[in-house]
């Protein structure tokens, strides 16, 4: 009698067991756009340029199309030719279309268009994920959902230091957000993560094994206060530069030293963090380890920002000294 409740009971877990990873299964696919959003979901989303529509027309399958809106906001179809889709939904886009195709063939009274691909949304995900790259969805996902569709956290991630890096209002200009993930595994994916914006940047850093030196880092050069700082301050380079001060004005972001020291001998690396703002190159950007010493070149004694003002302040001086010694000559 025992041992067959006690087959029954592990039978029971496994049917339990198989029970949840198919819901768990459907819940990823769910969640991480493997299915099509309904037509219904896509009522109030405006259509953008680099969006991919699937415009059908049911009574002519011939000319339905699958086509990429341009920059200008613009498609071309048959018969219609060119149509401006921009800021509008697929809803009026629809009967926009069927009105038009009408007038060249009264049989068409139906058209249909979906979003395909939302590329006018797409985030990019960087780091210690499965799959490193661009997606695009709608909504726009948090932080969570888009690092798990990126096929989730590989086991050398670093949660409790995800960036977001996203444009600034300037050219040139990017805003670093760091978001610590690793309270899900604890109390699960909390409701206040920040949701992304279209042309964001993801990184996951990797876990790095602490040094023997002191839990500090040392950022010298070209950046405004330049100092000893705490590690845990700044999980990486632009962390850390950022920690400082920001880059100064004579600050060359292309060139950027790391020395790593080790118990026998020291690494130099040489980075080229503008790379990293601008293409977000996360190997320009490195996790960083305790003890390491940062240097943002600034030396350039011809054209740098303090040269140039120092040498302007000199000249007027000159210009002032010969202009008043003229007068006193008259």
């Amino acid at each position: 009698m025992d041992r067959r409740r006690t087959w029954s009971d592990q039978n029971g877990a496994r049917s339990l067991g198989r029970a949840w990873a198919i819901a768990l299964g459907l819940g990823l696919l769910l969640g991480t756009g493997a299915f099509p959003l309904l037509a219904g979901a896509q009522t109030a989303y405006k259509i953008e340029a680099q969006d991919e529509l699937k415009i059908e027309v049911w009574e002519k399958p011939d000319l339905t199309r699958t086509t990429v809106v341009r920059a200008d906001g613009t498609v071309t179809l048959p018969l219609i030719g060119e149509v401006t889709v921009a800021g509008t939904t697929p809803a009026k886009l629809e009967e926009e279309l069927a009105r038009k195709f009408s007038l060249y063939d009264r049989q068409i009274t139906q058209v249909s268009v979906a979003v395909t691909l939302y590329n006018s949304k797409a985030v990019f995900v960087l780091g210690e994920v499965a799959t490193p790259g661009k997606y695009a969805r709608w909504p726009m996902p948090t932080i969570w959902d888009v690092i798990r569709e990126a096929g989730g956290p590989t086991q050398e991630a670093y949660l409790g230091g995800v960036q977001v890096i996203r444009k600034g209002a300037t050219a040139g200009e990017r805003n670093i957000q760091t978001v610590d993930l690793n309270q899900i595994w604890g109390r699960g994916v909390p409701s206040d993560l920040p949701a992304l914006q279209p042309d964001d940047t993801v990184i996951v850093p990797k876990k790095v094994i602490e040094q023997t030196w002191p839990n500090v880092i040392y950022v010298l050069g070209g950046v405004k206060t330049p100092g000893v700082y705490q590690k845990e301050a700044a999980v990486d380079l632009v962390g850390a530069i950022l920690l400082a001060g920001g880059p100064t004005e004579d600050a060359h972001l292309d060139k950027v030293t790391i020395v790593r020291r080790s118990a026998t001998a020291s690494q130099t690396m040489e980075l080229d963090v503008e790379r990293y703002l601008e293409e977000g190159d996360d190997s320009a950007n490195p996790v960083l380890v305790a003890g390491d010493t940062i240097t943002v070149d600034a030396k350039d004694p011809i054209f740098s920002f303090t040269t140039i003002r120092n040498l302007a302040v000199v000249t007027g001086f000159i210009v002032s000294l010969v202009v008043l010694v003229n007068e006193l000559n008259e």
